[in-house]
């Protein structure tokens, strides 16, 4: 289950986020985090669309300094350098929170 958040400070004209996973059978949550940037107009198949500036510092902060590297087992919990354990989910709450198709 994927959840994503954004914050923006109308001051700094910059934005953080970031995406929460959770796993379907301990109710573990793990969070991924970026650091602050701002956003960019781009256009990607005729749609227009907001992207980070700081592309790079954004790729890096998920996928390392070697990002550039082909991995042969990626781990969506383990692997990005930005991951980072969010707690666990009581549960009673399962049944609401964590649904598998």
């Amino acid at each position: 289950m994927t959840s994503s958040w954004m914050s923006s400070s109308s001051t700094r004209r910059e934005t953080s986020c970031g995406t929460e996973e959770r796993r379907a059978k301990s109710g573990k949550k793990f969070k991924y985090v970026f650091p602050h940037f701002s956003l960019c107009w781009t256009e990607l198949l005729e749609l227009k669309v907001r992207v980070p500036c700081e592309a790079l510092d954004y790729v890096m902060a998920n996928y390392g300094s070697n990002w550039n590297v082909p991995l042969k087992n990626w781990d969506w919990k383990s692997s990005p350098s930005n991951v980072q354990e969010n707690g666990v989910w009581p549960v009673r709450e399962w049944a609401e929170l964590i649904q598998v198709y």
